[in-house]
Parts: C-alpha cells; sequence; structure tokens
C-alpha cells in the first residue's frame, strides 16, 4: 500500500513537471508544417511504470528538437509486443509483460497529440507461430521475416532476460524466444508501413540493440532514413548518442594521445572504484554488495594451486 501511493505520487510529480514544460514548448514553436518530416521516436525498452535514466534522456532529446522547431512524433507501445524485454519476469517466463502500467504511465508522460500507437498484430502472430513451434534454439536464432535476420536482432534481449551469454535450448527458452520472434515480426510490419507512410528525417531510438528498437532502426536504414541510437554514459547522469550502437560508444583517438597526469589520475580512481563495486549504470548500481577477498580466505587460497570462482 505504501509502496503504491509513493509510485501514484511520484506519478503527479513528474506528470506536474511534464505539463510544465509541454506547456513552454507550446508556447515557443509555432505549429509545423503538416509537410515538414518529423524525427520518429522509439523507446519501448527503457521503461515500464517510472521513469529511468534511458527514458529521460529520450524525453530530454525530443524536447529539444521540439524547441528547435523541428516537429517530433512519440511511437508508443499500446499492447504491441506478447513479451517485452523489462517485462519479462525471467522467475516466471509464462507471466505477461504489465501492459496497463506502462501505457498509463505512457499517457502521463507524453502528449497523445503527438503520440502513434503500435498494437499487437495478431494475425501475423496466428499465421507464423506454427512456423516457429518445432524449430530448435539454433534455428529461432537463425529465422528470418521477409529477408529481415529477426533472430539475431532478437538474441541480445533473450540473452538479457535470462540473464545468461550461453542459451539452454529447452522448452522455456524457446518458448520465451519465440515470443519476442512474433512480437518483433508484427513491429517489423508496422514499422514499414509507418515509416513509408510518414517518410521521416530521422528516427531517434534507445541503444538500437534491444529487439524492438533493433527492428526499428533495421527498418529504417532498409528504407535508407537516418538513425541515431542513444545510452547512458560512463559518467554519472551523461548521455551517448550515435549513428551505429550507443552501447558500444565508440570513440577514435589518435595513436600519439596521451591523458595529462591529473585526467590519468582520475581514470586510475574511477577504475578502482568499478573493480570495488563502486559504480552505476543508467541509475542502478548493480553490485551494491561487493565486498573485497576476506584475509582468512586469501590465506587458505594459498594452500591451493588453482582457485575458480563460482
Amino acid at each position: 500500500m505504501k509502496q503504491r501511493a509513493e509510485r501514484a505520487r511520484a506519478d503527479r510529480l513528474i506528470g506536474t513537471q511534464v505539463e510544465r514544460i509541454e506547456a513552454y514548448l507550446d508556447s515557443i514553436t509555432p505549429t509545423p508544417d503538416s509537410m515538414d518530416a518529423p524525427v520518429l521516436v522509439f523507446n519501448a525498452s527503457t521503461r515500464i511504470q517510472s521513469l529511468s535514466l534511458n527514458a529521460a534522456f529520450s524525453m530530454l532529446a525530443a524536447w529539444g528538437l521540439r524547441a528547435a522547431g523541428i516537429p517530433v512524433r512519440y511511437l508508443v507501445c499500446h499492447e504491441a509486443m506478447l513479451q517485452c524485454m523489462l517485462g519479462t519476469d525471467w522467475s516466471d517466463l509464462d507471466r505477461p509483460p504489465p501492459c496497463k502500467n506502462c501505457m498509463r504511465f505512457s499517457e502521463n508522460i507524453l502528449p497523445s497529440e503527438l503520440s502513434f500507437p503500435i498494437r499487437l498484430n495478431r494475425g501475423l502472430i496466428e499465421r507464423l507461430e506454427s512456423d516457429l513451434e518445432s524449430r530448435s534454439l539454433e534455428e529461432l536464432s537463425d529465422w528470418r521475416f521477409k529477408g529481415l535476420a529477426i533472430g539475431e536482432l532478437c538474441l541480445p534481449t533473450v540473452r538479457w532476460a535470462l540473464r545468461r551469454h550461453d542459451l539452454y535450448d529447452d522448452r522455456a527458452t524457446r518458448g520465451l524466444f519465440r515470443q519476442y520472434l512474433l512480437s518483433a515480426a508484427g513491429l517489423a510490419e508496422w514499422f514499414s508501413a509507418t515509416l513509408t507512410e510518414h517518410k521521416p528525417r530521422a528516427l531517434l531510438v534507445f541503444n538500437g540493440i534491444t529487439y524492438p528498437e533493433a527492428v526499428a532502426r533495421a527498418i529504417a536504414l532498409r528504407l535508407g532514413i537516418p538513425v541515431t541510437t542513444h545510452e547512458v554514459g560512463l559518467r554519472p547522469l551523461s548521455a551517448f548518442f550515435s549513428h551505429e550502437h550507443a552501447t558500444f560508444r565508440e570513440v577514435d583517438l589518435p595513436e600519439e594521445s596521451n591523458l595529462e597526469l591529473d585526467w590519468s589520475q582520475v581514470l586510475d580512481a574511477y577504475l578502482k572504484d568499478r573493480g570495488q563495486g563502486r559504480f552505476s549504470m543508467a541509475g542502478v548500481r548493480f553490485w551494491p554488495e561487493i565486498e573485497p577477498i576476506p584475509a582468512n580466505l586469501k590465506v587458505r587460497m594459498q594452500a591451493y594451486r588453482q582457485v575458480v570462482p563460482i
């Protein structure tokens, strides 16, 4: 009960702040020409019922574009997937995603008049289900839909959701994989139609690796539409934008470049903290309980030729 009350209060606070920004944008930006090509914004894998750091950066980028007079349209999931990445419960893979909570929060932070709802393509899913039912894990990974490597695009999300790189070829894993593949095929159809119809000047998506955004990026590139991806940066409260995959944060450094002493010390301190778990990504501290190896365990380890961490 207390948690629900706190969440409701946070929603109201965010809603009030968003309304204030929207009112400001309405006051400074002229009504866009209906012929102006918009920038489309899509980030279905950044949050469900609260504002994550990645979702916030997407909003800030969209607001910046609108403040500059560039039309923006938000692509918003309305129960468009059988299973999504953040909605997947790895301890209960048959549990449906919390779509109602997600849609409610979307309505709280995104203007409906600038949003395109994405819905589940049930007809397509029913036609494809039998084709995927008997496939092995490897065959699912290699599955293609209308020339698009859907299996390859969905594989990183399966690994993330199950918290393992080397997947078991079992019923549960294949079942989750099929849900992602069927959902991705429906998204591919929707994005093909929507991008062809609206001819956007660009597409902005979260990281380009998670399967909904990966599919959107692939379709846009196929149609010759520029794509920008974004991810949280390595520094606190920072973001990284790229025309490639922002997750990889590729930066070209000259071979002769050397860090000055003070920056070298900053880097050393950062790496030391990271090695001890004192860091966060996207506002989340993933290793809050990491501790150094105790002295008595170090003594015991010296009695063995090899030590294998588990």
